[in-house]
């Protein structure tokens, strides 16, 4: 077990306890014999917690009795930028939902996500990824509007 893993571990734990705070604490109508709209949140975070303690007390690899701590290679220093340039998309898209809505804030999130985690960056990417999110934001409207009745943000334009 690395010292990132249990400090990974601690962070996804404090991050449990926020979410089980907001699910006890959200207000909403009582439905008889349905769960609520807790429901969701509460597996999300029981499988937060579960991941959580296998970082804590799991060792993800087995190491030499000598060797304290992992040393950072060029591979895994590229992995990290990339998993917080991504972290911070995320948090744009979210903050962005709402404004331009369901349609443009996913397309803009699922190119840049293609095209920034792709091996080779050309135009071709770009019209490949662009047609794969609209073929995506497509069915994933279908089902949610259309199959679900589930009401969308609405941006500026959609």
């Amino acid at each position: 077990m690395t010292k990132t893993d249990r400090i990974i571990g601690v962070v996804f734990l404090l991050i449990c306890g926020g979410m089980v705070f907001s699910i006890v604490t959200m207000q909403h109508p009582n439905f008889d014999r349905d769960p609520g709209p807790t429901f969701v949140p509460l597996i999300y975070t029981i499988s937060l917690f579960v991941c959580a303690l296998g970082l804590l007390f799991f060792p993800s690899v087995k190491k030499k009795s000598n060797e304290d701590e992992e040393k950072p290679t060029p591979i895994k220093k590229e992995n990290t930028i990339k998993m917080i340039v991504l972290f911070i998309a995320l948090a744009m898209y979210v903050i962005l939902f709402k404004p331009l809505g369901f349609v443009i804030s996913t397309l803009l999130f699922l190119v840049f996500a293609c095209y920034y985690l792709a091996p080779e960056k050309n135009f071709r990417l770009i019209i490949n990824s662009l047609i794969i999110t609209l073929f995506t934001i497509g069915i994933v409207y279908y089902v949610l509007k259309m199959q679900l009745n589930i009401q969308l943000p609405k941006g500026v334009f959609f």
